[in-house]
């Protein structure tokens, strides 16, 4: 990766919804493992507009809350370890 890739991001996320929620806190990562019990995510925790090095974070959800929460036409079965996602978390 390259230094201070975080500060142009994020790359797949909204700065704001349709609904007027604003964009407050993202994860950027890579799938590390899925399985039955649900998908392990490395990642880096950031705000928007972040200059500081983000903090690394390991996740785990079930494919059950990924499917309910994912807004892209992905599904928790296409996502391989190795793959880049990126979650946000909006408030309004």
């Amino acid at each position: 990766m390259r230094a201070g890739w975080w500060r142009d991001g994020p790359e797949r996320l909204q700065d704001r919804l349709g609904t007027g929620e604003r964009l407050v806190r993202w994860m950027a990562g890579r799938v590390q493992d899925r399985d039955q019990s649900g998908i392990s995510v490395r990642a880096a925790v950031l705000s928007p507009g972040q200059d500081t090095e983000p903090e690394m974070a390991w996740t785990e959800i079930s494919r059950e809350q990924f499917e309910e929460l994912c807004r892209d036409d992905v599904s928790a079965r296409d996502l391989a370890p190795g793959s880049f996602i990126e979650v946000g978390v909006y408030v309004g």
